[in-house]
């Protein structure tokens, strides 16, 4: 009998294709078995147990509605807040928004003491006021405190040199970003209110402001006082103790979470920021911050609005065709990659 070798390598093809069939159904399986799991225990042995999202409430459970009309048209609430924040700022750097003309869209990047690389890229980059003619862009970097000594001496030259790092006296720590944007909000609305927009974003993201910009320019002015935009998510909360996002059913006894945009990257209207400014005192802290902003938006009524060019999740290469039309990508934490896909950004697109 003549050996026939592609015979068998065919063979060994199906073979491999079922094998690896199989695999992705177990671990599918023991995934969302292994969730269940962590629900079952959690409910075995604590007092709380798990309630439908259509029975949610939050403190503070009240009209929030109501709220804001008070504090705006009469200065005061009927309620005192529960979430106020405790810190300060190491330098208010009030200068930035300072334009005759008027910001149109104010960045506030989350960022780490120990990141110098990523902002000196992003400076020189996607917020670099000189690629962009026709409107005002300004950029800040919110940080909490760092107790590395060689780091904070780095970091206070950097402060001297770009006066655009806006240093809190909160820790700094993943489980501490809510901090962040609550006191990146509150200066935004104290130090810059009259900028028309507002961008929330990582510090390892790209992002191409000029597309942004012009998102921004075709929106209707009447959807701007609810305008909160990016990749929206309807997830449950991780009850695994050791998930990165884990969440007890004390702090959060709810089967899902409200819609929210996921926080890489989140564009809000100046008017949605001070709503959220007004009402944040009034919500209970809650350590995620993008899933506290979404539980507000919900309070407020909000519906966040998807962006399918936000590619948060899964990031998008240069070397990809959907990169073209990208407004947001996740994965530029190497600095190199971002120069070069910015650069690449700016010479096939005749807007910058």
């Amino acid at each position: 009998m003549r050996f026939r070798p592609s015979k068998y390598r065919r063979a060994v093809r199906v073979f491999l294709f079922v094998l690896l069939i199989c695999i992705i159904f177990i671990l599918f399986t023991y995934k969302y078995s292994r969730q269940d799991d962590c629900i079952n225990f959690l409910q075995r042995y604590s007092t709380r147990k798990l309630i439908p999202f259509h029975m949610f409430h939050y403190p503070l459970d009240i009209d929030f509605k109501k709220l804001e009309e008070d504090i705006t048209y009469k200065g005061s609430a009927d309620v005192d807040p529960i979430n106020e924040f405790q810190f300060s700022y190491k330098k208010s750097i009030d200068h930035i928004c300072d334009s005759s003309e008027g910001v149109f869209l104010l960045f506030m990047f989350k960022s780490a003491p120990w990141n110098f690389d990523q902002r000196q890229a992003i400076r020189e980059t996607w917020a670099n006021q000189t690629y962009f003619e026709n409107d005002i862009i300004r950029h800040v970097f919110l940080i909490g405190r760092t107790m590395n000594e060689t780091i904070y001496d780095r970091l206070s030259l950097e402060e001297e040199m770009h006066h655009d790092i806006l240093e809190m006296t909160y820790v700094d720590d993943y489980y501490n970003s809510t901090y962040k944007i609550i006191g990146g909000i509150n200066w935004c609305v104290r130090y810059c209110p009259t900028a028309q927009f507002v961008m929330l974003v990582d510090d390892d993201l790209y992002v191409a402001t000029d597309y942004v910009i012009k998102y921004l320019h075709g929106l209707p002015k009447n959807i701007y006082r609810t305008l909160f935009v990016g990749r929206v998510l309807l997830t449950a909360p991780q009850r695994c103790l050791n998930d990165k996002w884990f969440i007890s059913l004390k702090d959060y006894p709810f089967d899902t979470y409200p819609l929210f945009v996921s926080g890489g990257a989140v564009i809000m209207s100046m008017d949605f920021v001070k709503r959220l400014q007004i009402v944040i005192p009034f919500t209970k802290w809650f350590k995620f911050d993008d899933v506290f902003l979404g539980i507000i938006a919900y309070q407020l009524g909000v519906q966040p609005i998807h962006h399918p060019e936000f590619y948060i999740a899964d990031g998008v290469s240069y070397k990809e065709e959907k990169f073209k039309t990208a407004l947001v990508s996740h994965g530029y934490r190497n600095i190199n990659k971002l120069k070069t896909a910015w650069y690449l950004h700016m010479q096939t697109n005749d807007s910058v």
